[in-house]
């Protein structure tokens, strides 16, 4: 028996689609996925979508880092698109990924966990927003001293020079 006849969830999502792409919404907002660095990264409106300067970003990360413990912090990590895509590509970096939303991490956390499934080596982590710095040094702590520090400050909602000062080596 061969239904022709889609069900009423497919039916409302083609006929909603147009509209909401009409309406301006991006793509991979209306599909909740993009394509980042041959991944597929779930995206929703909390985080920013993934952009193709930043896979230039992780290019230069992963020709530049060959040492077999690499430890990688990335600090404001919005869908998680730099950490998951750099513990692919750097096969035995451990990574951790922080950020100050709830919402932002949710989406980070699932992407992660594709990856986890294979390698095991994404940690997400949440920050309180008012205590960003000191959250960064008590992880640092607790990770040991990382042999890399990435931001993609245009994701960070605070200014480039805390960035900046709070990534310096303690």
């Amino acid at each position: 028996d061969i239904n022709l006849y889609p069900s009423p969830d497919v039916e409302n999502k083609v006929l909603d689609y147009p509209a909401r792409r009409l309406r301006g919404e991006p793509v991979a907002y209306i599909t909740g996925s993009w394509e980042f660095y041959g991944l597929p990264m779930k995206v929703t409106p909390d985080v920013l979508i993934p952009r193709p300067e930043t896979e230039q970003l992780v290019d230069m990360i992963v020709d530049e880092n060959t040492a077999s413990d690499l430890q990688v912090l990335d600090i404001g990590t919005g869908s998680g698109c730099i950490a998951v895509s750099l513990a692919m590509a750097l096969k035995f970096a451990s990574v951790t990924a922080i950020d100050i939303s709830s919402q932002t991490l949710e989406v980070a956390k699932r992407n992660a966990e594709s990856i986890n499934k294979i390698k095991r080596n994404i940690e997400v982590y949440w920050v309180e927003k008012y205590h960003y710095r000191e959250g960064i040094i008590e992880i640092g702590r607790r990770l040991h001293e990382h042999a890399l520090q990435i931001e993609n400050p245009f994701d960070v909602n605070i200014p480039i020079d805390h960035i900046r000062r709070i990534t310096k080596k303690h």
